[in-house]
């Protein structure tokens, strides 16, 4: 099963890693919403998704703080859980669920510049048992 994204108006088939994209990082809603399977057939050799699990609250500054983080020499993962916590304003009851699709191997990544890399992954499809969701919630 592939999973369709809706971008604008038009439905597209989502791959991601298939042309060396390392990271790919998204501030919206329910985007690594389900479990391995159900965001694995996105992943051809992407290093990490960080996306969310639940509803969030979009402010201007999400990429620029994460920015921040990540040239502080932080894990792609933990920049972007640390992102979620100071940009996300919500102390409701509701839980709120930040999430990295990734590997071992990738989740201490850091950006170019700043850190090392792992080795590009298998895509998820030859490799599912290296795949792992990481959770952060706040």
């Amino acid at each position: 099963m592939i999973k369709k994204i809706l971008l604008g108006l038009m439905c597209v088939n989502l791959f991601l890693g298939n042309k060396d994209l390392e990271w790919f990082v998204t501030f919206t809603c329910n985007f690594l919403k389900g479990g391995l399977s159900e965001v694995g057939h996105m992943a051809k050799g992407i290093h990490s998704i960080c996306g969310y699990q639940t509803v969030i609250l979009l402010v201007p500054n999400m990429g620029k703080v994460m920015c921040g983080k990540l040239k502080k020499g932080i894990s792609v993962k933990e920049a972007f859980f640390a992102t979620a916590d100071e940009t996300q304003p919500w102390k409701d009851i509701y839980q709120r669920t930040a999430a990295v699709f990734t590997t071992k191997d990738c989740a201490t990544d850091r950006i170019w510049g700043y850190g090392s890399q792992a080795d590009d992954t298998k895509p998820y499809s030859e490799a599912p048992g290296k795949y792992i969701i990481y959770k952060y919630n706040y």
